[in-house]
């Protein structure tokens, strides 16, 4: 038994921002991934596609920070031992103050929106991947507070509680895996991969950073003992303010328009996403995006999940 006990608990929608807490379908767009390459002069292409989704809030009974997270997973879920830790922008720049922090007022709530974010798109692709974000407020933001020491008790419950919430999702409403594959003729490149391991027991981690959060995502990497032994992949979208990860395989996302500086790097400056926007826009308004529309291809290309 660990040191801290976790808890789902409703989380009420935000309009605008995201659906909460709950069990969802609709429609979104994504980044085709079959648009993706490292030809900057390669427009992207976009498609409506289809998703159906399960979020979660939870929650630990401690004043520590952090001690809320969102989960996220798609309703096809049949794996249970892949998790994708997303790291997020800082607080204090989105105007979150700790004061509101312990009642997830003021600014907070939306800050919940990456959790629905990722799982419309893991979903798209197939991946099965459980999202989580653990909201750090800003006094723990550049340690991790209690995160870091527990890192794997702590997600260790998050599978627990994401394989119930999936047996319970099912039991309400019978789904199917393949609806939204249709949408895509690009197929992920899978590595041999072990047996479905039904049990929840870890065997693979995915870190995912925007924005600031490449800063975080390092902290995660050096707080967290023992996280590299099950580290396959980091995801970066637009990263700011530290290096870009390069190992053990880096999928790297930015707005770059030179050479890019290895296989999974990918250059996707404003000119390219005219067929969406209508407009080439500023660097700093297409900033949002890349995690908004291009974590599908990512998770499309990862070989794990």
């Amino acid at each position: 038994m660990g040191k801290y006990s976790l808890e789902s608990k409703p989380f009420s929608p935000l309009p605008s921002f995201h659906q909460g807490s709950g069990t969802f379908s609709g429609n979104t767009h994504v980044v085709d991934p079959s648009s993706v390459n490292q030809d900057v002069n390669s427009p992207l292409k976009f498609k409506f596609a289809s998703y159906k989704i399960t979020v979660m809030s939870v929650e630990i009974a401690t004043s520590e920070a952090p001690n809320w997270f969102g989960v996220s997973f798609r309703q096809g879920l049949n794996a249970f031992d892949t998790i994708n830790i997303f790291c997020h922008p800082h607080p204090g720049n989105a105007g979150m103050r700790d004061a509101d922090y312990a009642t997830r007022t003021g600014e907070w709530p939306k800050l919940f929106r990456y959790a629905e974010i990722f799982a419309r798109q893991t979903d798209i692709a197939q991946a099965n991947h459980i999202n989580i974000i653990p909201f750090f407020n800003n006094a723990s933001y550049s340690s991790t507070g209690i995160f870091g020491p527990n890192w794997k008790d702590i997600v260790e419950q998050i599978l627990a509680l994401a394989r119930s919430g999936t047996i319970a999702a099912r039991a309400r409403s019978a789904s199917t895996s393949g609806e939204s594959a249709i949408f895509f003729s690009f197929k992920r490149p899978k590595v041999p991969a072990p047996p479905v391991d039904t049990s929840g027991r870890l065997q693979n981690v995915v870190l995912s950073d925007f924005s600031h959060g490449r800063t975080l995502m390092w902290t995660v990497r050096r707080q967290s003992q023992g996280l590299d032994r099950f580290l396959r992949e980091v995801w970066d979208f637009d990263g700011v303010h530290a290096a870009a990860p390069v190992s053990p395989r880096a999928i790297v996302y930015d707005q770059g328009s030179g050479q890019a500086f290895s296989p999974t790097t990918f250059h996707v400056p404003p000119e390219r996403w005219q067929e969406y926007h209508h407009a080439i826009l500023k660097r700093h308004e297409l900033h949002g995006d890349l995690p908004a529309m291009l974590a599908c291809h990512a998770a499309t290309i990862s070989n794990v999940g």
